[in-house]
């Protein structure tokens, strides 16, 4: 399940996105879905929000080796200090293939 994504009205770099997206694959691969991984690793508390410290011992307990301060500056969209499933789980695949055929029109200009 892919939430409306919040990033459409952020900044995000198209770098930013493809973090994201081979995170949320990753998740996926490892829990199955990106929610199951929210409940498990994540959010284990069922607060509805996971903050920094949080998200790290998450990528931890999900076997995550990447840069998560990275990855965490990505997804806090809002710089609220907090996360929630709807940007874990943004569906960052599309807001990317619109960045780039949004590129591929300007080049052909």
């Amino acid at each position: 399940l892919l939430f409306a994504n919040p990033m459409k009205a952020s900044k995000a770099t198209e770098s930013q996105l493809i973090a994201i997206l081979d995170f949320q694959r990753y998740l996926c691969r490892r829990f199955g879905t990106v929610e199951e991984a929210w409940e498990k690793a994540f959010d284990t508390d069922g607060s509805g929000s996971v903050n920094f410290t949080e998200f790290g011992l998450g990528c931890k307990a999900a076997g995550y080796v990447g840069n998560s301060s990275k990855l965490w500056a990505a997804l806090d969209i809002d710089r609220s200090g907090a996360i929630s499933i709807e940007e874990l789980g943004a569906d960052t695949e599309n807001t990317l293939q619109v960045m780039q055929g949004v590129k591929t029109r300007q080049m052909l200009e």
